[in-house]
């Protein structure tokens, strides 16, 4: 519930308290040992939205390392759409090219057309 307050005021562009409420989501989460992702998602989106991008790419480089662990192919691969962005944002082209690469295989599989014509439109 923590986290999906702190998604809604970061899509309502209120980081700080997002990022408050996500935080502490993360940890209850830890204390209760069920990390899913999700939350570490948010706070990448958070970051990224909040001009943090190198946050952000850790925060979604985290995202997918808990996703791949619970074999979430779907949600690795909105995440690497994220990762992305936040990497071209930086400047690091490889990187996003990269994460847009694996993201297009895997939606590719998930027949998710609107995300691989967006992707195929990135990776040029």
């Amino acid at each position: 519930a923590l986290n999906q307050i702190g998604w809604v005021q970061a899509l309502l562009g209120q980081y700080d308290e997002a990022r408050t409420n996500c935080e502490a989501a993360l940890k209850l989460q830890h204390e209760l040992g069920c990390v899913t992702g999700e939350i570490q998602d948010s706070l990448g989106y958070i970051e990224e939205h909040s001009g943090r991008l190198a946050e952000a790419v850790n925060w979604y480089r985290e995202a997918i390392a808990v996703f791949e662990s619970a074999g979430d192919t779907y949600n690795i691969a909105t995440t690497l759409i994220q990762l992305g962005r936040a990497c071209a944002a930086l400047g690091d082209t490889e990187d996003a090219q990269a994460a847009w690469r694996q993201a297009l295989q895997l939606c590719r599989v998930q027949q998710r057309g609107n995300d691989v014509a967006n992707l195929k439109r990135l990776l040029g």
